[in-house]
Formats: C-alpha cells, structure tokens, sequence
C-alpha cells in the first residue's frame, strides 16, 4: 500500500490538473469511506498503541522517531470504538503535523476528477462528518471532512491579536470589504467566517471552486462590486473544482489579474506553496491562524486604500486648469 503514496510530487501535480486520489477504506460497518491521498502518509497494520483514557483520541503510538495520537475514526462518526483486533492505522498530516486514525480496513486508491466529486445530498445531516460523495461502480464512497473530525476533539479557539482587530476597524469602518471563500469543510468556513467578520469586512461563502469561480465572474463587469472586493480565500481541495484550477482560470481574467488570492490549506509543505505562488497565487494560508488571516486582510485593505489615494491625486491633477 505505502508504495502507491510514495510520489507526492505527482499527487501535486493532480490537483493542478482538477484531479486527485481518494484512498478508501471501512470503518465498523459495510459503509466505504475516503480521504484525499495527497494527505496520507502511511498505511499499515495497526501498530502498538499506548492507551490513554480520551474517548475519541485511543492513544499514542512511537513510529519512526516521531509520536504522535491516534484517534478511533469509528467512535469519532458513530460513537462506537472499533475492536482493535486487525486494524489499521492511516498516518496523515495536517499543517506539519503527524495524525493516526484507526479503521477496520483499507480497500483501494481511486483516481477521480473532481468533478466526480460532489457535495453530500440534502438526507445527510450537516452533524454528519462527510464534507463530499462520489459513485463508483454504483457504490456510494463518502469523503471525510476530517477537519470536522479534529475539531470535535480539540476545537478552535480562532483567537485573534486585538490590535490587528482594531487596525482592521479603522478601514472597514469607512467602507464595506468583502472577501470571498471556498472551502468544502463546513469547519473551515466557519473559522474563516469568523476571523473575517472580526476586522469588520464581509465573507462571501461558497463550497466549492465552481460556485466561487461562477460569482467572480458574474461580478467582474460591476465596477461598484469589483471596487469592494478584497480578496479571494481557497482551499486545496474541493468537489467540482479545486483550488488550483479556480486559481488558474481566474488569472487567466483580466479584471482579477490583481486581486490578492490565498490558498488555504491543511496540504502542507514547501512544494504546496511553491506550486502555489507558480499558479498565481498571492500567499499560501495554513489552517487555521486567524492572526495569519488578520494580517493579510490588513494589508490588502491598505493597498486599497493607498490606491485610492493615488487614483484621486491623478484625477485631481488631471483636473487642474493649465
């Protein structure tokens, strides 16, 4: 299995393509699951774990010079721990950092577009951990939003320096900034919703690249609505289209050729950003640091406001009797 992930580099170069790789596996039931491959480390027998007494998080677990927890996926979506006879552990990361999670089995990697891909349908509840679906051979695979899942265990703070809540004030308490965002995690959007809102400006909320990619074209004929927008905030990966592609269609756009775009992602790692910053891209945003996210509203809100004033003295010269 380790054999199939082991070329990050190409799994890079899928979601610049709308494409990625969703490994699957079961949990207790018949039910199958996934998980975007580009975040998978390793997959193996469950190893031996040093049990604690946290109901979601089994234990720990020493693995190549590197400890970090383990977390029962099964009690965490259905409030029942598996039997850890003949598990498996999943070795993901997310901004830096190693998580296992436990299933009761791995089954195959799918290559998919990520228009195969969808947002899960209206019967599931949004309790529910499943951030997308997609069929294959008339079998329903739901896709994890595993930011959910850390969430439930150990919940964002979002907590925000206060200084840069009231630099952010002093801009959008003159005008309104809306900042448009995608991401197929509901708990990502929240986190984002939140921080945005604290410096004042307006969160434009879509969950998925082809939804953010439609509105930006839809608006760029509006001087007015172009005039208030800040900035554009994407995840990696996403039903329909990915960030990658939302980003590279829109440079491709006159109108949004200098509007600041962050790619917003748990995929960390230089060749992220890099790829990022290749495509376009203005910056490349770990989740989640509401300071981080502070800082960049900021900035862009002050390069706002100092191209008005240039705007203003140009016209205002224009202007002037000879």
């Amino acid at each position: 299995m380790n054999d199939i992930l082991s070329s990050v580099d190409e799994r890079t170069q899928l979601a610049g393509n709308n494409r990625m790789e969703l490994l699957t596996f079961n949990l207790a039931g018949s039910q199958k699951y996934g998980i975007n491959v580009f975040k998978v480390r390793e997959v193996m027998l469950c190893p031996l774990i040093s049990e604690i007494s946290d109901s979601y998080v089994k234990g720990i677990v020493h693995l190549r010079g590197t400890t970090f927890s383990v977390i029962d996926l099964n009690k965490v979506v259905h409030e029942t721990p598996l039997p850890m006879d003949s598990t498996y552990l999943i070795v993901a990361e997310f901004n830096q950092t190693l998580q296992g999670f436990i299933v009761r089995g791995v089954d195959r990697i799918l290559n998919l577009a990520w228009d195969e891909i969808h947002p899960p349908p209206d019967n599931i509840s949004t309790e529910n951990f499943v951030t997308a679906t997609t069929y294959q051979n008339s079998e329903l695979i739901q896709v994890l939003d595993v930011e959910k899942v850390l969430d439930k265990i150990a919940p964002n703070e979002n907590k925000m320096d206060t200084k840069l809540i009231d630099t952010g004030r002093k801009y959008t308490d003159k005008r309104e900034y809306e900042v448009v965002i995608c991401d197929d995690s509901s708990v990502a959007r929240r986190n984002l919703q939140e921080a945005i809102e604290k410096v004042g400006c307006l969160p434009v909320i879509f969950e998925n690249g082809l939804e953010a990619y439609l509105h930006l074209k839809e608006r760029k004929n509006d001087r007015e609505r172009m005039d208030s927008l800040l900035m554009l905030i994407s995840d990696i990966e996403m039903p329909e289209m990915d960030g990658f592609t939302l980003l590279s269609k829109i440079r491709k756009e006159a109108e949004f050729i200098k509007t600041p775009m962050y790619m917003h992602s748990s995929l960390s790692g230089d060749v992220n950003e890099i790829k990022a910053k290749e495509m376009g891209a203005t910056g490349f945003l770990n989740k989640f640091d509401a300071n981080q996210i502070a800082k960049v509203l900021n900035e862009a809100m002050e390069n706002k406001e100092k191209e008005r004033k240039n705007t203003n003295k140009a016209v205002q010269l224009q202007d002037r009797p000879i």
